[in-house]
């Protein structure tokens, strides 16, 4: 039996207030998740779709339409989508939550239920929140590979000058990121850490720059900080496992792949990344019981380069036959590398 929740004020909605959102996300749809976080920005300017909330919970995939709450457990909004960031040190660590979701205020539903005209209510930016709700939507909708991180640097510079947060600091560092201006963005990652020592997004994006600039050392003490924040997040170990790995510390990458796997034990990529590690040790046999749970994991959409690997795996233990099938099944996926392997070693 579930209480109907009473109408909010979007209004009274400020900077740093409490807010929950619920859902049932994707990879557990039996249960409904109910995440604790605090307001980012509340704008009045229209922003496409009528995203003008946003808030640093928690969120997963599935739970887009679930409640916005405030502390009395008034409805204020609807939860729309969660941002994901795809930039990512050497490309094997996986796309990672920023932590600043969108949602729509609960006043278009009371004009669209009420039969009135559905309109912002302002069309000029003049505050803070208008100015990050405008970035973050920029990040959204276009992304920042294609050309709009100028356009988020100057609305978070914009928002700086009025209010020298933490918020406005990580996203115009994700726009210097974008623009690969890898020591300008770590600077601003650090100043949203000053501001905020307990943002774990900033942590993360700050190790990512670190590894774009060569300091692997510097990026797992961010990553480790991170973890020390929220260790139930697979994200930050996924990057120190890549972080370690550069060092050569394949022992320290797979104790974090490890890891990775029991929060998140359905990801072949997962899977396919602690194989490659074990083919570093020179286990072959454990990179590819790896493999092999890759592919069953993804069987109708394996990537090539998990029969690739499995392959160099059963090379490893001079099953020449069966290194051989895998390649063949790679390069009909398209693998090039493979079709090497074929000609250098199968008949």
């Amino acid at each position: 039996a579930y209480e109907v929740a009473s109408i909010g004020d979007i209004k009274k909605v400020k900077h740093d207030q409490p807010i929950y959102v619920a859902g049932f996300p994707l990879n557990n749809s039996q249960n409904l998740r109910y995440e604790p976080g605090e307001v980012v920005a509340n704008a009045e300017v229209g922003i496409d779709q009528g995203y003008q909330l946003l808030y640093d919970n928690k969120t997963e995939s599935g739970m887009s339409g679930g409640v916005l709450l405030n502390a009395d457990g008034e409805l204020i909004g609807l939860h729309g989508r969660g941002e994901r960031d795809e930039q990512a040190s050497s490309g094997r660590a996986v796309i990672k939550k920023t932590g600043v979701n969108q949602g729509v205020p609960i006043t278009y539903y009371n004009l669209f239920d009420s039969g009135a005209p559905v309109v912002v209510a302002q069309t000029t930016t003049t505050t803070y929140d208008d100015y990050i709700a405008q970035a973050r939507a920029s990040i959204a909708t276009k992304g920042t590979k294609t050309g709009r991180a100028q356009s988020v640097i100057r609305l978070a510079d914009q928002a700086i000058m009025l209010e020298a947060l933490s918020d406005a600091f990580l996203m115009r560092a994700m726009g210097r990121f974008a623009q690969k201006d890898y020591q300008a963005a770590t600077v601003d990652f650090t100043k949203a850490i000053e501001i905020n020592p307990w943002n774990y997004n900033a942590y993360v994006k700050r190790g990512l720059s670190k590894d774009k600039l060569g300091d692997h050392q510097g990026a797992i003490v961010d990553y480790s900080k991170a973890i020390q924040l929220d260790f139930l997040d697979p994200h930050a170990y996924r990057n120190r496992r890549a972080s370690k790995s550069y060092l050569g510390d394949y022992q320290g990458a797979i104790s974090d792949a490890n890891r990775v796997i029991l929060l998140n034990p359905d990801n072949a990529k997962d899977y396919n990344s602690r194989g490659v590690l074990k083919m570093q040790s020179k286990d072959y046999q454990g990179a590819i019981v790896d493999f092999n749970k890759a592919i069953q994991i993804n069987p109708q959409h394996a990537k090539s380069y998990y029969y690739s690997n499995r392959g160099a795996g059963k090379m490893g233990v001079n099953d020449l036959q069966g290194a051989c099938a895998d390649w063949r099944m790679s390069s009909s996926l398209g693998d090039k590398n493979a079709e090497v392997m074929l000609r250098e070693h199968c008949q």
